[in-house]
Formats: structure tokens, C-alpha cells, sequence
């Protein structure tokens, strides 16, 4: 077996990268498998009520899943588009389902308002991460050894 194809078939890990944008300093880390979700929380600005962007590993890209929140309001979709469902959870929250758009999601770190990343049962605070006006970058890189 050549060396290339030991590298084709060893099994490599996922790691969700949070990344500042401004001077590339890698800021945090955690490991992903095929299929894990995790989601980004945030106030919205308009309506002032919580919003919850669910993303998940597939085929080793971060694709947006689902969105979740109480009330309609900038920036939230008001159409489906083809595939996506949209219900009413019990607890009153909203969430359009079928979403899957493969993308590198970029959050500037707020001032005033609290966001958070939701990942592996821990709340994250982004200002825990960088301090207020930082733009992160949320990416996947694969490493060949865990």
C-alpha cells in the first residue's frame, strides 16, 4: 500500500475552529464527529427575543440545519423555500427545519447583547472567547491523529 493511500484511509478527526478573522489567531477548538450539531444563541435586535441557529457536520462541511426562535423579525425567513417545514415546538418556539446551506458562519462578538455557542452540553460565551467587536469565523479542520 503506498503512502498516499495510508493517508486516504486513515481515519481523521474533525475539529470545529473558532477563528479570529483579524489576525488569524485560533481561539478555541473542540472536537466534531460526521453528524454532530451544535448552535449559536443570540438576542435578536429587533425583537429582542432569543434566536437559536442550529448547525451540523455533513459530508465534513458545517451546514445551517435549522433556526429557532419565539418571534419573526429581520432576518429570520418568512417563506419556506422547497424542503424546509416549519412547526411550533412546546414550549412556544418556532423552528424551520430543512434549511441545508453549507457555509462558514461569521459572528461579530457584541457589545451589549449575549451569544453563545452551544456545544456538547456547555454554553460558551462568546465573550469568554474574544473581546466585543471581534468578528469569529466558525470552520472545520481536519486533522490526520486525534
Amino acid at each position: 500500500m503506498t503512502l498516499a493511500a495510508i493517508f486516504l484511509f486513515y481515519p481523521r478527526s474533525i475539529t470545529l475552529t473558532v477563528q479570529n478573522t483579524e489576525n488569524g489567531d485560533i481561539l478555541l477548538q473542540e472536537p466534531l464527529q460526521e453528524g454532530d450539531s451544535f448552535s449559536i444563541s443570540f438576542i435578536h435586535s429587533v425583537n429582542q427575543s432569543p434566536v437559536w441557529e442550529i448547525f451540523q457536520v455533513q459530508d465534513g462541511q458545517l451546514y445551517l440545519i435549522a433556526l429557532e426562535f419565539y418571534a419573526f423579525g429581520a432576518g429570520i425567513p418568512t417563506e419556506l423555500t422547497s424542503g424546509q417545514t416549519l412547526s411550533t415546538l412546546d414550549s412556544g418556539r418556532m423552528r424551520i427545519e430543512g434549511i441545508n446551506n453549507a457555509l462558514t458562519p461569521r459572528y461579530l462578538v457584541p457589545r451589549a447583547t449575549e451569544m453563545s455557542l452551544l456545544l456538547n452540553e456547555q454554553e460558551i460565551s462568546f465573550d469568554t472567547i474574544a473581546p466585543p467587536g471581534t468578528i469569529l469565523e466558525f470552520s472545520l479542520q481536519r486533522r490526520l491523529f486525534s
